[in-house]
């Protein structure tokens, strides 16, 4: 029998292990697949830069093939999911509020007690996302993506801004139990919704970085799913889930 190969997904925070651990599993039969929280954004880390972020990457990949006894030959793809926080806007578009000591985020403006930080975690993060994406290979012959979430998961999944931890749990639960045993459902939701970005991979990454995109409800991660779509007899029945 042939052995299955590791589909190694980055995500930046629980909520996304919650909300697609379970439906990833099941969209990939014929992989192990491993959904590893990173526990925060990579992107925006001060520690973080484009000479270093893939090599911060890699290692990520290493340690867990170390801790199982894997290597490279033994994955399949890496998967990067991340969020785009309104990071591709210009500088005007963030706007100082006492009242907000957390940031808050609209479809249009990015509204923080600390404007300069996030002008600067902006800066930060866009170079190190475009580092990212001008990568297609980790650790010498793995292939590697990055897709995104705009503003953040919740807003794609739910269309809500600025959860709690709480909510965001929720929700990410919630939308597991709708989509696990739907699975055409799910493909359709990521990839023909009104969130969901056309054109090749660069092209929709060029549409998140230019004008408020990045502030607002889309995702490319539907470019990832859609060779799956070719099979849907594979996927069981579809339904309208509620």
């Amino acid at each position: 029998m042939k052995r299955k190969k590791i589909l190694f997904v980055m995500v930046e925070g629980r909520s996304e292990e919650t909300a697609f651990g379970v439906i990833l599993g099941r969209l990939y039969p014929d992989a192990i697949v491993h959904v590893h929280v990173m526990h925060g954004d990579i992107t925006a880390s001060n520690k973080t830069h484009p000479s270093n972020i893939m090599s911060k990457i890699t290692a990520e990949v290493k340690e867990f093939a170390r801790s199982y006894g894997l290597r490279k030959q033994d994955f399949q793809e890496v998967i990067h999911l991340i969020d785009t926080d309104g990071a591709f806007v210009p500088p005007q578009k963030v706007h100082f509020s006492e009242k907000h000591r957390k940031i808050f985020y609209t479809e249009d403006q990015i509204l923080t007690a600390y404007p300069d930080q996030i002008e600067e975690r902006n800066k930060r993060k866009t170079a190190n996302v475009n580092r990212l994406i001008e990568t297609d290979r980790i650790w010498e012959s793995i292939p590697y993506q990055v897709y995104y979430m705009s503003t953040n998961l919740e807003h794609v999944l739910v269309g809500k801004l600025n959860c709690s931890n709480r909510e965001k749990e929720k929700f990410a639960f919630h939308f597991a139990m709708t989509y696990k045993d739907h699975l055409p459902d799910f493909l359709q939701f990521m990839t023909e919704s009104p969130f969901s970005v056309d054109g090749d991979y660069l092209e929709t990454w060029n549409f998140i970085e230019n004008k408020d995109h990045s502030l607002q409800r889309f995702s490319n991660y539907g470019l990832s799913l859609e060779p799956l779509i070719q099979f849907p007899e594979e996927l069981g029945p579809k339904t309208n889930p509620e």
